[in-house]
C-alpha cells in the first residue's frame, strides 16, 4: 500500500503525535508499505525533502495556512496514493479530508487526546476548530480512538458510530525493555547517578501534566525518605515554575530538571520508579515506555490510566490532584521491593500483549484493507 500521513509536525520534533507517526511508519515500511509524511517546514534549516529509514518526507509551508495550501498541490501532483491518514483534528486533518474529496481516496483520521486538552474539548472552543471538526466527522471514513475516552468523547457530539474505531499506540518492547543487571549499572554509571533512588517523570512540563503536583509530593517526600531523587525530563511552559519553586527549597541537589530528550531510553534504564501526575491524557507514550521497561508507576487516576493498568496489579494509581496520596504511593512503592517489581513485571505484561507496535501495526493495517475494500464512500 502506499500511504500518505498527514501531520503538524514531524521528526525532528518531539511529542507524542510524532512519535507515534514516527513508530507507525517504521514497522508498515519495514513490511513493506510505502509511507510518505507531509508535514511542516516549522525550522528553516530543515530539508524539504529527504527519505528517513525508508520513510519519505515532504516539508511544506511554514504556518498552518501555506502548509493546507500546499498539501493540497502536492497532492494533486502526486496522485498515486491509495490512502490519506491524518493525525488529530487539526490542518492536516482538514487538507487530507479536503483531498480525499477531490481525488476521490478514502481519508482516516487518528485523535489523540481526550479531556480537557484533547482535540473534542479544544475545538469547541473557537469557531474554525467546530468546523474543523465538523468537516473531520462528515468527510472521515474512519476515525481511529486510541481509547474508550476519547470515543466516548467523539459519541458525545454525534461522531458517526459506524466510523469509530479503536486502536491504541504502540511502544516498541525491544527497544523499551526490563535492563538486566550489567544494562541497569551502565545506564546509572553514564547518567552519573552514583547513589540514591531514582523517581522519574518524562513529557512536557505543561499544566495538564502536573510537573508541579509531582514536585510538591516530592518535597514532602524527601523529608522522610533521605536517598531519593527527582529526575524530571521534559520542557514546556512550567519549567520556569518549578525552577522557581525549586529554589525555594534545599534541595536542590536532589532535583533534576533535564530537558526533552531524543531518546529516553536510558533514564527508564536507570530509574527505581516512574511517576505520571497528569489531570488529563490522551494515551501517554511515556507510561506505556515506563510499563515496558518494566517500571513500577504511580499514575493519577485518569480514565486513560484505568484504561491501560490495574490498580494494585501493573502499576499504583491515585486521585487526581492529590499530592499526599501521591507521596503515600511513591512512599509504599519505594518502601517494598517485592511489590515494585511486582508491579513492574504486570506492566511489562499489559505492555506487550496490547500495545506492543507490531500488534497495532497490523490491526492498521488491517483497518486500511478494509478501508481499500470498500471505497472511499462505501461501507466497510
Amino acid at each position: 500500500m502506499k500511504v500518505c500521513m498527514l501531520i503538524s509536525r514531524f521528526c525532528p520534533a518531539v511529542g507524542g503525535t510524532e512519535t507515534q507517526c514516527l513508530r507507525l511508519s517504521r514497522e508498515l515500511v519495514r513490511r513493506g508499505h510505502a509511507i510518505t509524511i507531509l508535514t511542516e517546514r516549522f525550522d528553516p534549516s530543515l530539508r524539504r525533502e529527504e527519505t528517513t529509514d525508508g520513510i519519505h518526507i515532504f516539508r511544506v509551508g511554514s504556518n498552518s495556512v501555506s502548509y493546507f495550501i500546499k498539501s493540497l498541490l502536492f497532492l494533486k501532483r502526486h496522485r498515486d496514493f491509495d490512502l490519506l491518514h491524518g493525525h488529530m483534528i487539526a490542518t492536516p486533518a482538514i487538507a487530507a479530508v479536503i483531498a480525499g474529496k477531490l481525488l476521490n481516496l478514502p481519508v482516516i483520521v487518528k485523535v489523540a487526546g481526550a479531556g480537557i486538552s484533547g482535540e473534542v474539548t479544544t475545538s469547541k472552543q473557537a469557531l474554525m476548530g467546530r468546523l474543523k471538526m465538523a468537516i473531520v466527522l462528515r468527510h472521515a471514513k474512519k476515525i481511529v480512538c486510541l481509547t474508550a475516552a476519547i470515543e466516548e468523547e467523539l459519541r458525545s457530539i454525534h461522531a458517526p458510530p459506524d466510523a469509530l474505531i479503536r486502536i491504541p499506540n504502540g511502544i516498541d518492547t525491544h527497544r523499551f525493555a526490563p535492563p538486566s543487571l550489567e544494562e541497569r549499572q551502565s545506564a546509572r554509571k553514564k547518567l552519573g547517578w552514583t547513589e540514591g533512588r531514582r523517581i522519574l517523570y518524562t513529557g512536557r512540563l505543561s499544566p495538564e501534566k502536573r510537573p508541579d503536583l509531582l514536585l510538591e509530593a516530592f518535597i514532602a517526600l524527601a523529608k522522610s525518605v533521605p536517598d531519593v531523587y527527582l529526575v524530571l525530563v521534559g520542557s514546556g511552559p512550567e519549567r520556569g515554575a518549578l525552577e522557581r519553586r525549586l529554589k525555594e527549597t534545599d534541595l536542590e541537589n536532589r532535583i533534576t530538571l533535564i530537558p526533552t530528550q531524543p531518546t529516553v531510553d536510558l533514564f527508564y534504564r536507570a530509574a527505581d520508579l516512574y511517576v505520571l501526575p497528569s489531570d488529563a491524557e490522551g494515551l501517554s507514550n511515556s507510561l506505556l515506555e515506563a510499563m515496558a521497561s518494566g517500571l513500577p508507576c504511580v499514575v493519577s487516576d485518569t480514565p486513560m490510566a484505568r484504561e491501560v493498568l490495574v490498580n494494585e496489579t501493573s502499576g499504583l494509581l491515585f486521585p487526581i490532584g492529590n499530592a499526599e496520596t501521591l507521596t503515600a504511593q511513591v512512599e509504599r512503592a519505594l518502601a517494598d521491593p517485592s511489590l515494585s517489581a511486582r508491579l513492574g513485571q504486570g506492566a511489562r505484561d499489559r505492555v506487550t500483549k496490547a500495545y506492543d507496535i507490531e500488534q497495532i501495526a497490523t490491526k492498521y493495517i488491517d483497518l486500511y484493507t478494509r478501508v481499500l475494500r470498500s471505497g472511499p464512500s462505501g461501507e466497510s
